[in-house]
């Protein structure tokens, strides 16, 4: 068996196993290749795949326009969240966190 085939097995059990099999998107590669090997599954079993998006407030305008093409995706349930939590900042000198839709933050 290929990756690709064991891939679509794994998920098959999953959704056997589950009520519901959320996929964790960021929009990067690795989670879009995921995410479609999951439509593939739930497509042929008749489910959806409820999608979570957690928005750090930092993608490119070509990531939002993926980001909403994905939306469109028939099988999806896709959930886009934005909350203020701390994140490690390896961008600046002067703030070792960074707290992406931190209220006070413009």
């Amino acid at each position: 068996m290929n990756v690709f085939q064991d891939s679509l097995e794994k998920y098959r059990y999953l959704y056997q196993m589950y009520d519901e099999v959320w996929c964790s998107f960021s929009a990067g590669k690795d989670s879009t290749v995921m995410l479609y090997l999951q439509i593939m599954v739930a497509k042929e079993l008749g489910r959806k795949v409820p999608v979570i998006f957690a928005d750090l407030e930092h993608a490119t305008p070509d990531t939002h326009n993926f980001i909403e093409h994905i939306k469109t995706i028939p099988e999806i349930e896709f959930h886009h969240i934005c909350v203020p939590i701390k994140e490690r900042n390896a961008n600046c000198k002067n703030s070792l966190w960074w707290y992406p839709w931190h209220p006070a933050e413009k």
